[in-house]
């Protein structure tokens, strides 16, 4: 049961805790204590925690783990700045794609969205092209066409 005349201290974590010393409402923000507050699922409660882990990213302005956009496996700094995709989505400049965008493909490894060769606009790979270039530098046609 909860006295309110006793007090605790919190985990070295938690800057302010309530009931329990690992009952986080708010985490220090300052070296070698510095963490972020996430909620519990399993002690249905928030705790302070030094790596958010997956599907999360660090909130250092509100000192929170917050999730990733959905289209991200994972993401640092805002919950759409991806650092990692699902499976059937390619990485290109912090986003996950599918399928990836003009000019870009799907890796062997079905990691990130690569570059197509010059001289196509959109590829399957970097020796078959979709579609060429038809002005600027790089003008090409598909042979046999």
């Amino acid at each position: 049961t909860y006295d309110p005349a006793l007090c605790i201290f919190c985990n070295l974590y938690c800057s302010t805790c309530f009931d329990t010393f690992d009952n986080c409402y708010s985490c220090k923000s300052t070296s070698p204590w510095a963490s972020y507050l996430i909620l519990n699922d399993t002690l249905g409660y928030s705790t302070c925690v030094v790596d958010c882990g997956i599907g999360y990213f660090k909130n250092d302005t509100l000192r929170t783990c917050d999730f990733c956009n959905y289209e991200c496996l994972e993401c640092i700094t805002t919950s759409d700045r991806c650092t990692a995709c699902p499976i059937g989505y390619g990485w290109y400049n912090y986003t996950c794609y599918s399928p990836c965008p003009a000019g870009r493909f799907l890796s062997a490894d079905g990691l990130n969205c690569s570059a197509c060769n010059l001289t196509c606009i959109t590829c399957l790979d970097l020796t078959y092209c979709y579609d060429c270039t038809l002005n600027g530098t790089y003008k090409a046609y598909l042979l046999g066409f």
